[in-house]
């Protein structure tokens, strides 16, 4: 399972703890508010400050007292003071389903910051129907029943096996590279790079149908890794709006691939007067063996 949050975080980290290429005359320095929160989990996050290109990496973690204010449908469930633990802190509150959560924080002489999100609250119904094996790749085949109503998507897959490190077999779990000829995956991901371990899109083609699903796994990247897959592991997360923009937003700025329009600017962010993401998901996650 922690592998399997990597992959959120990795995702972040890259958009908000990465520097920032602000380095201008007029600098203003802002919050950069961290927040990805499963359902039925602590309300937590992270909490860091933007930063110049030049600027030292380290100073974008912040320690000491904030305070915080935690709202849920409009009631107040906590206004106190609260510790940064190397820029991480957490709240004794469950995120719970189809609720709104509103943040705020002030820190320092920074400027306030205040952010709100909706809990998903769908059930996924995901089935697991086949996978193939060919010469150079697997072909997985699943299916999603997607709910009544608009929803977002985020598919992650990972591979659970052996890996040889120094001559000894040990059990790992790795961040696993697909491709899809699907349409409903052409507006995000595929438009960037054919192969990733993660994709987002939306039910507009299928709104409340079953949909199908037919990804390619390429088996060279085991190679490479000196590893040997035993199974493939499927998590498929609802997420919210403001989560879908902030991805999408993450996979439409190239400069997160190093490419050469790069810049740390027009990046989504629901945080009012800072930057970042608070956002929250539900998710299923399935399973199938190789043979």
């Amino acid at each position: 399972m922690k592998i399997i949050g990597y992959l959120f975080l990795a995702l972040t980290l890259a958009s908000c703890e990465k520097e920032l290429s602000l380095d201008k005359t007029q600098f203003e320095k802002k919050l950069v508010l961290n927040c990805i929160i499963a359902k039925d989990s602590l309300i937590q996050g992270k909490l860091s400050q933007s930063v110049g290109l030049l600027s030292v990496p380290s100073l974008n973690s912040l320690s000491g007292s904030m305070n915080i204010v935690l709202k849920r449908n409009g009631i107040l469930l906590y206004s106190d003071a609260a510790i940064l633990d190397s820029g991480r802190f957490s709240l004794p509150y469950i995120a719970k389903v189809n609720s709104e959560y509103e943040l705020q924080v002030v820190f320092g002489d920074f400027p306030a910051v205040k952010a709100k999100d909706l809990v998903p609250a769908n059930s996924l119904v995901v089935e697991m129907d086949t996978i193939i094996e060919q010469s150079v790749s697997y072909r997985l085949k699943f299916s999603l029943k997607d709910p009544p109503g608009s929803h977002k998507y985020l598919l992650q897959l990972s591979s659970q096996g052996k890996q040889l490190v120094e001559n000894d077999s040990l059990d790992t779990q790795i961040p696993t590279d697909f491709t899809s000829s699907d349409k409903v995956f052409l507006s995000t991901l595929r438009t960037v790079i054919l192969d990733n371990s993660y994709s987002l899109f939306d039910d507009a083609l299928f709104e409340g149908q079953k949909k199908g699903f037919e990804l390619v796994i390429p088996k060279d990247q085991f190679t490479v890794n000196s590893f040997k897959p035993q199974r493939i592991v499927l998590r498929l997360s609802c997420i919210s709006e403001n989560m879908f923009s902030y991805y999408k937003s993450i996979l439409e700025n190239t400069h997160i691939y190093g490419g050469p329009l790069a810049n740390g600017f027009g990046q989504y962010s629901n945080v009012d007067q800072g930057l970042g993401i608070f956002s929250f998901y539900t998710f299923t996650q399935k399973e199938i063996p190789l043979r």
